[in-house]
């Protein structure tokens, strides 16, 4: 028969062993825990230099194409002054070509980079980033980015400038600007500077009675939609929701996180 003690004993013993394996277990999901926290954090941080360098290239794209139209402008109104005598015929023969061809470009889609976004959305990763706010802010600016930086089809507002000048300029010449004259200033063009040979095709142009008042309806479109639709200024609230964006995510990978 077993004395009082000694089923004390075991009834002691069996408490302690039972609060060994309780903390054992515990203490195994907090190590765990402390694991996949530790996980999710790095996991985060890789995500947040990811999201980071996707809204600098969105960024640069769309300056990229505000400036590009800036440019566009710039050629148009310098061919325009030439056509209604206000200005003198350049030196550069080549030039004078490549930037009458120039306004003739069909319109630029500004490049919306977001594969870490939709990495984040299909592996239902969101969850790693702990800032509520910044999670909210992500899924608005994506959700709308596209509505909001549309492709800029100058081709419309170009017709039937667009079509009238590529007809007049030879598809040899055309290849020749686009290989030796794109991004250059007005009227020139510094890999072919004062280049002859184009004497037909720049009184063909000269000579047009369409060119000039297709060209005044092309430009005046574009200022239209400069305005009215805002090319670069319709622009702003995005570049300014990215910088939002961006000095939010700084916060967080500055917080050593």
């Amino acid at each position: 028969m077993t004395s009082p003690a000694g089923r004390s004993d075991r009834g002691f013993r069996f408490v302690a062993e039972f609060l060994v394996i309780i903390v054992g277990v515990l203490a195994a999901l907090a190590v765990d825990q402390w694991r996949e926290s530790r996980s999710d954090r790095e996991l985060e941080r890789e995500y947040l230099q990811r999201l980071e360098a996707d809204l600098e290239e969105t960024q640069e794209s769309i300056v990229r194409t505000a400036a590009d139209f800036e440019r566009l402008v710039e050629h148009g109104t310098a061919v325009s002054r030439v056509l209604d005598g206000s200005a003198p015929f350049p030196p550069d023969t080549l030039g004078f070509l490549a930037s009458a061809l120039q306004v003739s470009r069909g319109g630029y889609d500004p490049a919306v980079s977001r594969g870490a976004y939709d990495d984040l959305i299909s592996t239902g990763n969101l969850r790693v980033l702990e800032n509520e706010t910044l999670r909210y802010r992500l899924s608005a600016f994506y959700g709308q980015v596209m509505n909001d930086l549309s492709p800029i089809d100058y081709a419309a507002d170009k017709m039937p400038y667009r079509n009238t000048v590529r007809g007049l300029l030879s598809l040899e010449t055309q290849l020749l600007i686009r290989a030796s004259c794109d991004g250059v200033e007005p009227l020139t063009c510094p890999g072919q500077s004062g280049a002859g040979g184009y004497g037909r095709t720049v009184e063909a142009i000269l000579g047009s009675a369409r060119i000039r008042p297709e060209l005044t309806v092309a430009l005046q479109g574009m200022a239209i939609r400069t305005l009215a639709e805002g090319v670069t200024g319709g622009f702003t609230p995005v570049l300014l929701e990215i910088d939002d964006l961006l000095a939010r995510i700084e916060a967080e990978l500055g917080g050593g996180r």
